[in-house]
C-alpha cells in the first residue's frame, strides 16, 4: 500500500485502508504519470492467509514495472494476466480496476477485470452512475486475454469516482442483510464533491450498519475528483 498518495493537479484523492487481519488481501495504488495523466488501480486478491499477502506483495512490485501509464489498457491488462497466471499454480486470481485519466480533454480510460463496478457521481448536477461495462474476466483464469473491453467516459466538473473492494458491498448486518450497492448510492447522494468527506460519509455509515455483526472482511475504499479549478 502507499505510504503517501501523490499529489496530482487538479485532482482530489482520498483513500481507506482496513484489513481484516494482519495479513490482508486488498490492493490500490495511485500512479503519477507522464503528460500529468493519473492511473487508479483496486483490487483483491483471492484467498487469505500469508500465501495470498505474499504473492500480493510480488504483484504489486510487478505491476509497477508494467503499468506506467505509457501502454494502452488492454496492452497492460493482458500483460498483468500473464504474470498473474505464471506466478500463480494454486488457483490465485485477481479481480481489479484500472483507470486512467488524462486531464488534457478531461477523459477516463477504465477497464474491469471481475471486480464491483465504480460509481460516478456528481454532486453538482445531482447525477450518478455506476461504471459496468468494459469488464473481463478476473485476472489469472486463463493464460491469454484475447480481448480486452475499455470505456472511456467525459468527465465533468465536480466528478467524483468512488472506487471499492467487496468487503463493503458485501458486508452483513446482525440480521444477516447485505449492505449493498442500493445502501451505496442513496448515501454518497448527500454527499458534496470532496474525496475524504465521500470516504467518511461511507466509513461511518458502514460502521453503524455493522455494529454487532460477526462479519469482517477486507475493506478499501479509493476516491478522487476533479476540481473546479482544472476546467
Amino acid at each position: 500500500m502507499l505510504d503517501k498518495i501523490p499529489d496530482i493537479e487538479g485532482i482530489d484523492i482520498a483513500v481507506h485502508y482496513t484489513p481484516a487481519s494482519t495479513v490482508g488481501g486488498d490492493f490500490y495504488n495511485v500512479l503519477k504519470c507522464h503528460k500529468g495523466h493519473a492511473g487508479f488501480i483496486i483490487g483483491d486478491v483471492s484467498g487469505k492467509g500469508l500465501v495470498s499477502a505474499l504473492f500480493l506483495v510480488r504483484f504489486m512490485k510487478e505491476f509497477q514495472k508494467i503499468a506506467l501509464c505509457q501502454e494502452t489498457l488492454p496492452e497492460i491488462m493482458k500483460k498483468t494476466n500473464e504474470m498473474v497466471y505464471q506466478e500463480t499454480r494454486n488457483g490465485t486470481f485477481i479481480t481489479m480496476v484500472f483507470m486512467i485519466y488524462s486531464p488534457e480533454d478531461k477523459t477516463l480510460h477504465y477497464t474491469n477485470a471481475g471486480h464491483p463496478p465504480p460509481l460516478l457521481w456528481n454532486s453538482r448536477k445531482r447525477l450518478f452512475s455506476w461504471l459496468n461495462k468494459a469488464s473481463v474476466p478476473p485476472l489469472g483464469i486463463s493464460k491469454e486475454l484475447s480481448v480486452v473491453e475499455v470505456e472511456e467516459i467525459k468527465l465533468d466538473e465536480g466528478d467524483c469516482l468512488i472506487l471499492y473492494t467487496d468487503g463493503l458491498v458485501e458486508a452483513r448486518n446482525v440480521n444477516g442483510e447485505l449492505y449493498g450497492f442500493k445502501r451505496l448510492e442513496k448515501l454518497v447522494q448527500k454527499t458534496k464533491s470532496n474525496a475524504k468527506e465521500i470516504i467518511d460519509t461511507i466509513v461511518n455509515d458502514l460502521e453503524f450498519f455493522s455494529t454487532g455483526s460477526k462479519y469482517r472482511d477486507d475493506l478499501t475504499i479509493l476516491t478522487f475528483c476533479l476540481n473546479k479549478n482544472s476546467f
